[in-house]
């Protein structure tokens, strides 16, 4: 699930206090010193409380995973204890290729779907519920509509603005059994509010290329309603805009510059205040592109009713950056950025009007090359906190958010 983290806290701090704000390193403390190849870790909420809880997913052999739950106890220095799952783990270690969490009933408690190389009656999709103490389990009376061979990533999102997950599959280059390209290589399925899906992809939705590799969800022409921008690995991104119905048209060509980037990750905030939301990409380029000055990142910013132009920004790195988060670390109302690059995780508190200042060193532990990050509220005070992937180990990392 990808998470817009920025201003989601309760209260607004002082000036004062958020000049104060940093991270602490407190991995040593809660976190299982034997876990490594961890190829996901999760940031979920397994039970009723407002503590974030912990899943790991990690990889036992080249088609093994196994999952270590962990519920949040918030004791102490945030006390985690371990939740056995056998079922899920002898599934886990049968072959499956992603793993996502959300919350599909609305009992606020996060469910996970699989996705396997091939499924029972070619259908690769499985919902795993959750017992409210972090136990998952398939209901036998549960139906989910097929999701064909070739789709390898779910995303759970709020694809209509409905305020419940609907859950968005892609795949890297999704064929037909004799070997033609599928037409429609990203597949939307629409939750009912009480975590029953249907498949609307050929309604919804325009025929899209392969190679789609992330996509960001907000309202970019301010009518309401939520659109689609679409980043790809190779080629041109485009950006599906909502008819107010729920419906989506692509828009690429009068709305977005004619780019065509290798598009590693993107997210998206107000980075100018002007009540449009803008975007934030990194990419990935060739050294020797010909190009004077390689640019690792830039900003779409959106001159209205999404329309974008591109901006590069002299303040962040110009270093191969594999991802970016937008929060409000210190709550100002200012968005801040997080990029994950070359060099580790760096941090750069937002000055408005697209300035932004490195604060890496006086905000962040010392820290090695971060794989990816997770956030959510471990401690209860209602600011966010994060969980790491780090190293060639792919060994975990806790930071929570502090202001002593």
């Amino acid at each position: 699930m990808l998470f817009f983290s920025w201003g989601c806290t309760k209260e607004r701090v002082s000036k004062e206090e958020s000049l104060r704000q940093h991270y602490k390193d407190i991995s040593q403390w809660v976190l299982p010193t034997s876990l490594s190849q961890i190829v996901q870790a999760e940031l979920v909420w397994l039970n009723t409380d407002q503590l974030a809880d912990i899943v790991f997913i990690s990889r036992n052999g080249k088609d093994s995973l196994h999952a270590d739950v962990y519920l949040n106890g918030g004791k102490g220095k945030e006390k985690f204890s371990l939740k056995e799952n056998p079922v899920l783990n002898d599934r886990l270690a049968k072959g499956v290729s992603h793993v996502a969490f959300g919350d599909i009933d609305r009992d606020r408690r996060q469910e996970l779907i699989l996705l396997t190389p091939s499924g029972m009656d070619g259908n690769v999709a499985e919902i795993w519920f959750n017992n409210g103490q972090g136990v998952f389990y398939q209901k036998k009376e549960y139906y989910f509509p097929k999701v064909p061979e070739g789709f390898d990533r779910a995303q759970f999102v709020d694809i209509d603005g409905d305020f419940d997950l609907d859950l968005w599959f892609t795949g890297k280059h999704v064929l037909t059994a004799d070997g033609k390209t599928v037409p429609y290589q990203a597949r939307l399925f629409l939750n009912d509010s009480r975590g029953n899906f249907e498949d609307q992809t050929e309604l919804l939705l325009p025929p899209l290329p392969a190679g789609i590799s992330a996509l960001s969800i907000a309202d970019y022409d301010r009518d309401g309603t939520p659109d689609i921008f679409i980043a790809y690995s190779q080629g041109r991104d485009r950006l599906l805009i909502n008819n107010g119905l729920g419906r989506f048209t692509d828009r690429t060509e009068d709305s977005l510059p004619p780019i065509a980037d290798h598009t590693l990750h993107v997210d998206w905030a107000d980075f100018d205040l002007d009540g449009d939301n803008d975007l934030l990409l990194v990419v990935m380029k060739d050294k020797n592109s010909g190009q004077e000055k390689v640019v690792y990142n830039y900003f779409l910013e959106n001159l209205g009713r999404g329309r974008f132009l591109k901006k590069v920004s002299e303040d962040l790195p110009l270093v191969p950056t594999r991802r970016v988060y937008l929060l409000d670390a210190n709550q100002n109302k200012i968005p801040d950025l997080i990029l994950l690059t070359s060099n580790g995780p760096e941090l750069y508190t937002g000055r408005g009007n697209w300035r932004f200042k490195n604060e890496t060193g006086r905000r962040f532990p010392k820290a090695g090359s971060f794989r990816e990050m997770s956030f959510g509220d471990i401690t209860g005070d209602n600011f966010l906190d994060i969980l790491g992937i780090v190293g060639k180990n792919r060994t975990a990392r806790m930071w929570i958010s502090s202001f002593k």
